[in-house]
């Protein structure tokens, strides 16, 4: 399958569990009667299908081009990257987001391990 395809399919699979959990949350609500709300369901929409649908297509195609261990390493700078980009943003940064990071390192470390 192409690295579209897969992508394609993994959204088509799981939007249809997004609408339920939409279904029973206070969507509707929130959309009526906060301000602003519009606004920022259309960044997530637009952050949504630039973002994640091209880094997702991305990922398929480093699959196909590399080995899977190779591009699962990806998500060992994830978090290193999200600690910098608060940083940046002025985010107060305190110990238990280091101590996060070393369990979702761990985590990761045991689940390629071997």
């Amino acid at each position: 399958m192409s690295s579209m395809d897969i992508s394609g399919l993994a959204f088509f699979v799981i939007g249809p569990f997004c609408l339920l959990a939409l279904y029973f949350s206070e969507f509707s609500y929130k959309m009526q009667n906060s301000e602003g709300a519009s606004t920022a369901l259309w960044y997530i929409i637009l952050l949504s299908t630039v973002g994640t649908s091209l880094a997702l297509v991305a990922f398929n195609i480093l699959v196909k081009k590399t080995t899977a261990i190779f591009a699962s390493s990806v998500t060992y700078l994830i978090p290193i990257v999200a600690i910098f980009w608060g940083f940046v943003d002025g985010e107060l940064i305190t110990w238990n987001h280091f101590v996060s990071i070393g369990i979702i390192l761990g985590g990761i470390h045991l689940v390629n391990k071997g």
